[in-house]
């Protein structure tokens, strides 16, 4: 897991917890850049991996 700013990329490879750990990882970053969770976008980055960040950050 990596950090940057209000950001992160993950790499999951259990397939039955995706959906989780996205969702805590989304949690995670609007916590820390204080917003609400409809405000954070997750992007598949590779195969495996997603790039969680603020949505404004990534447009």
């Amino acid at each position: 897991m990596n950090f940057e700013s209000h950001s992160m990329t993950v790499k999951l490879w259990d397939r039955s917890t995706t959906n989780d750990e996205l969702e805590a990882a989304v949690a995670s970053v609007a916590q820390r850049a204080n917003v609400s969770t409809d405000e954070v976008r997750v992007t598949r980055s590779g195969p495996k991996v997603f790039t969680i960040g603020l949505a404004s950050d990534t447009l």
